[in-house]
């Protein structure tokens, strides 16, 4: 067998006629890419809620069959006529005999942010996936 020698050749630059630039697959690739990321981008805007609840024909005693948690100022929460703390609240949501997964939280307008959100995840912990906010209506 004998060996292939290698060779370089010197690629001649022909001064004729130059090669046109071809844009046109450039641009589809970068439609391509502009519908990607579109189609796969979720725009979502924070605004704040407007909790004011509209008026209602229902009667009051389907609000009143529901498990209630009242959230006080001093970070109490009341639960079926009993004080609870927060530490307190997931063993007496879990001890109830109720299972449809519904709760509603009415609170003192004074209380924090961070206090709701700690209560709705400790509600969420115990079961109940299906959380209202009670609001007073004008």
């Amino acid at each position: 067998m004998s060996a292939r020698k290698l060779e370089w050749k010197k690629i001649k630059r022909d001064d004729g006629e130059s090669t046109p630039l071809l844009i046109t697959p450039l641009i589809d690739i970068m439609f391509l890419l502009l519908i990607f990321f579109v189609m796969n981008t979720s725009f979502n805007k924070l605004s704040p809620i407007d909790i004011n609840m509209p008026e209602s024909q229902a009667p009051a005693e389907s609000v009143q069959k529901k498990l209630t948690l009242i959230l006080k100022e001093n970070n109490a929460i009341v639960f079926q006529d009993r004080n609870y703390s927060l530490n307190e609240l997931y063993e007496a949501l879990t001890s109830t005999n109720d299972k449809t997964g519904e709760v509603i939280i009415a609170g003192d307008e004074r209380i924090s942010y961070a206090f709701l959100v700690a209560v709705m995840d400790e509600a969420g912990r115990a079961g109940f996936s299906n959380i209202t906010l009670l609001t007073e209506s004008d």
